[in-house]
Order: structure tokens, then sequence, then C-alpha cells
């Protein structure tokens, strides 16, 4: 731990001697986290913040670090503020996964959902814009928007039923709407289940696919009406 606060010393010198080799070396965010790994998380915040402005190569970097002190000092409000400008603004491939992930967890515990609404244009991989939809999908229910949320679901489950995304579709459409799912999504919230390996839930949404006329539901999945008698 001393050598530790030596470092954070000499660099912090060499900050204010060289600020053209602090910005071309990224000693600011260095500092960040020293102060990181001595636990000294209210000093951090101020480098990763100087950061983000004096090495644009660790822009990214310094403010998804900032953010995380933010949300584990109780700011997720802050934080995700900070993660929705990372993720809006082309940041790199192997942050954005985790950042993704991040700003979800700082939504869930009190940050804006109105962050999400510009996220189409973010440029991020599937796998990372099916986890945000996930968040949308939080935000919707909990305004009361149910309609909304059940439409949501549906199209997370028409576009791939094998993913983590998938699985919140199923669960939501089999709690929520269970009345009113015609066969296709019946069969695909069960293969759903079934990539879960959860075999029991699987197999009971297969039985109402192989066997409609027993569950009382035509190929719409609607109950039947006597028109729809041979």
């Amino acid at each position: 731990e001393d050598r530790l606060d030596e470092a954070v010393d000499q660099t912090r010198q060499t900050v204010i001697v060289d600020p053209e080799r602090t910005a071309e070396w990224g000693l600011e965010y260095l500092e960040g986290h020293l102060l990181e790994r001595l636990a000294r998380d209210d000093e951090s915040p101020a480098s990763f913040a100087d950061a983000m402005t004096a090495t644009p190569l660790l822009s990214s970097f310094a403010r998804y670090r900032l953010a995380l002190n933010r949300y584990r000092s109780g700011h997720p409000e802050e934080a995700a503020g900070l993660l929705a400008t990372l993720l809006a603004n082309d940041p790199p491939s192997s942050l954005a996964p985790t950042a993704t992930r991040w700003l979800i967890l700082a939504i869930q515990n009190g940050g804006d959902c109105s962050l999400l609404d510009n996220r189409q244009s973010w440029p991020l991989d599937q796998a990372s814009s099916r986890q945000l939809q996930t968040a949308v999908l939080d935000c919707t229910l909990a305004a009361g928007k149910t309609a909304e949320a059940l439409a949501l679901m549906r199209s997370l489950l028409d576009d791939d039923h094998t993913d983590d995304a998938a699985r919140r579709a199923a669960q939501g459409l089999a709690t929520l709407a269970p009345e009113s799912l015609d066969l296709p999504t019946t069969l695909l919230i069960g293969q759903a289940f079934f990539h879960q390996r959860w075999f029991d839930e699987a197999s009971s949404f297969q039985r109402m696919v192989t066997e409609p006329a027993k569950n009382g539901r035509n190929s719409e999945g609607h109950r039947a009406q006597p028109d729809d008698q041979p």
C-alpha cells in the first residue's frame, strides 16, 4: 500500500510539472486507477474526469470508471447518464457489452428511463441492443404501459428465442398474457424455455401447440367459436 501511495504522489507531481506528457501517457487515468486500488473512492472521480478531456484515447474508459464510482457511491442516476453518453459515442467494442450491463443495472436502481429514448442510434452490436431492450421493457412495465410491453416482448421473441432477452420476453408473455397467445408465439415461448433448459415449462407450452384442440384454440390462438368448427 505504501508503494501505491508513492506511485500516486509521483503521478501527481508529473501531472503538475509536465501536462503534455500527462496527456500523452494517460497519467490522470493511471492516477484514478491507483486511487481506486487504494479505496480512495472520493478522490478518483476527479482524476477520471480530467482524463476524459486530457487523453481522448482513454476517454471512454475514464467515463466508464467514473460511472462505476458514481454507482457504487449511491448515485445510479449519475452513473446512468455517464454510461448512456458512453454508449452513444462509438464506444470501444471491448467496453460496450460491460457498459451496457451496468447501464441496465443503473436504470433498474434509479436511473432515468428517458436516457434510452435514442438508443436505436447508438452504434452497438445486436447482443448489446437486445440487452437494452430488456431495460426498455422494465421501464415500459413500470409506466403501466402493459400493451406496449407485450408488443415489445413479442418482437424480442420473434427476432431470437435463444438469448437472455428472449427468456425475459417468454417469461413476461407466459405470465401476463397466457390467454391471448397465438400458436406461433406459444411455440416460441416453448423453444425459449427449452433453450434455457427449463424442460417442464417448455413441455407445457409445446403441448399447447401439438394439442390445440384440447386447449380450445384455433390456429391464431383464439378461443374456438361456432364458425371455427368443421
